[in-house]
């Protein structure tokens, strides 16, 4: 698997790129590939007509001439092979099971070449039942190649995955390691869901116990980027039709999202019909392109109003009872609570201009017409004043 994206290498290879000395990257990644392709052909043994694999503790030779080499006294190989002679064993050879594998078997109790025998032992002594011998063979030629395995997940989730790897590529912003897809792949089977949009992403934040930082939010961002993948997918005819209903927009998905906000909230407003009226306000701020950053500022300044409005007439109440009277209440509440002056004023104007533009294009005929704010904001303090020529106390006469 690719633990250093940057320079897109498994933890072996990088740690051969270090000991090697950190050598020019461009370069030591030709001669590396041939080592590595070298390294992963199984040869046979060198005594002729013997057709087992090499012996990995020594060059060349066999496990069984091996033992008549270290038998004879471990003399020099080149000088022993050339007086060596294969002799079959009483019981016969037999061929590695495996497809393609041209070398014998260690004993007639073994079904696999020296060499393939050593992988099946280090992958976990998998199962080599009939069925199961040609996927474990195909896994075994992928062990030092990054790969995902999506056999054992059901179809549509699976399809689900498959469509965020592919976003992924086609938008080229950031490497995806194989790593972190497992452990996103994990999770999801955990989690036994049938489709990743069963969950919002706070449950799956939650399910994944992730952190702010580490490798484990890589594979919840996965998860997560997949989910909005496919939401814009869901609703790519109209995002309005399903983003205006809701208390929360993603202005992602409407392509409206900058740097400084990538959502607005109305939940906090408590009225239907004044959460309703905010929303449509705001939609036609956006379109018209207002600053979503400025439209955040503006939907906490309304959902202040609401909730005085709320606290002093009720939840029920309706849009004629929000007039002048009660907006002056509103404005003695907010400078009692204590905020800065510029804070107020900012506050206080952005709620002019809702209520303005309320009224201009009659979106709610049962507002209070004296539902206004004039000259209402705070006036910065302006310092004294000190005249130039203005005159001094005499110090003394003359």
């Amino acid at each position: 698997m690719l633990s250093y994206s940057v320079k897109q290498l498994c933890t072996a290879h990088y740690q051969r790129w270090v000991q090697a000395g950190r050598p020019e990257f461009e370069a030591w990644v030709p001669g590396e590939d041939a080592y590595h392709r070298r390294h992963r052909v199984i040869r046979g043994c060198a005594v002729t007509d013997c057709r087992r694999s090499m012996n990995g503790c020594a060059p060349r030779i066999c496990t069984r001439h091996t033992e008549l080499w270290q038998a004879a006294g471990s003399p020099d190989l080149d000088a022993w092979l050339a007086t060596a002679r294969y002799e079959p064993p009483p019981h016969g050879e037999r061929d590695c099971v495996l497809p393609d594998c041209p070398w014998w078997t260690t004993g007639p109790g073994s079904v696999l070449c020296r060499r393939h025998y050593i992988r099946w032992r280090n992958n976990g002594h998998p199962e080599l039942s009939d069925d199961q011998l040609i996927e474990w063979f195909a896994r075994l030629e992928l062990r030092r190649d990054p790969y995902v395995r999506f056999h054992d997940l059901g179809r549509q989730v699976r399809l689900e995955v498959q469509f965020g790897l592919q976003r992924r590529a086609d938008i080229g912003d950031r490497h995806t390691a194989p790593r972190t897809v497992t452990r996103a792949l994990s999770w999801i089977r955990e989690s036994g869901v049938r489709s990743q949009m069963d969950w919002d992403e706070t449950q799956w934040r939650e399910f994944c116990h992730v952190a702010r930082k580490g490798y484990k939010s890589l594979s919840y961002a996965f998860i997560r980027d997949t989910r909005f993948e496919l939401q814009r997918l869901l609703i790519a005819d109209d995002p309005w039709a399903d983003q205006f209903p809701r208390d929360s927009w993603d202005l992602r998905l409407l392509d409206l999202a900058n740097e400084d906000c990538c959502r607005l909230h109305f939940g906090g407003i408590p009225q239907p019909w004044l959460r309703d009226l905010t929303k449509r306000w705001a939609r036609c701020r956006l379109t018209r392109g207002g600053n979503p950053a400025g439209l955040t500022l503006s939907a906490q300044a309304i959902t202040r109003l609401a909730c005085h409005f709320a606290e002093v007439d009720g939840v029920a109440a309706g849009p004629a009872a929000l007039n002048r009277a009660r907006i002056e209440t509103w404005l003695a509440a907010l400078q009692t609570d204590g905020h800065s002056e510029n804070f107020r004023s900012r506050t206080v104007n952005c709620v002019g201009v809702f209520l303005r533009d309320v009224h201009r294009y009659e979106w709610q005929p049962d507002l209070a017409r004296s539902a206004f704010i004039y000259d209402d904001a705070p006036k910065p303090r302006a310092e004294a004043a000190v005249h130039p020529r203005a005159p001094h106390a005499a110090v003394g006469g003359t």
